[in-house]
């Protein structure tokens, strides 16, 4: 679970980032966007968030955004495209970062889930060896 304490002014409040799809700026304050369409007000910077929620799968991808990179559907040089078919800006100076960090991710999940796959085929073929020698 991905929540932490946020204190906005003049509350200290507890977020669930799990399901959090974006995260803008609005109005000088922080806007945050969950799956479910709920939307959250902060009295926070965005940078100040950042700084909290990077570690948990978020990266900033334009000046007044950051997503979760678990929600992360495509995207090219200008835009973000999310699960639910949402866009967001991808900004010019934050594309290089952007972009090698959703590839180390992804080919961190390909790599594990291929070895996920191995193991698994390695155990289905000892419990049958095992089954043939009973």
């Amino acid at each position: 679970m991905k929540k932490i304490v946020i204190n906005s002014n003049p509350q200290n409040l507890i977020i669930d980032f799990d399901e959090v799809l974006y995260i803008t700026t609005f109005r000088k304050k922080v806007l945050i966007v969950k799956l479910s369409g709920e939307e959250k007000i902060l009295n926070i910077s965005l940078g100040e968030l950042y700084e909290k929620i990077e570690p948990m799968g978020f990266i900033r991808c334009h000046k007044s955004f950051i997503v979760n990179i678990d929600y992360i559907e495509s995207f090219n040089k200008a835009i973000c495209t999310l699960k639910n078919k949402v866009d967001v800006p991808l900004g010019r100076q934050y594309y290089k970062n952007f972009k090698k960090v959703i590839y180390n991710q992804w080919f961190e999940r390909v790599f594990i889930n291929t070895k996920m796959l191995d193991l698994c085929k390695n155990i289905n073929q000892m419990e049958r060896r095992l089954r043939n020698r009973s």
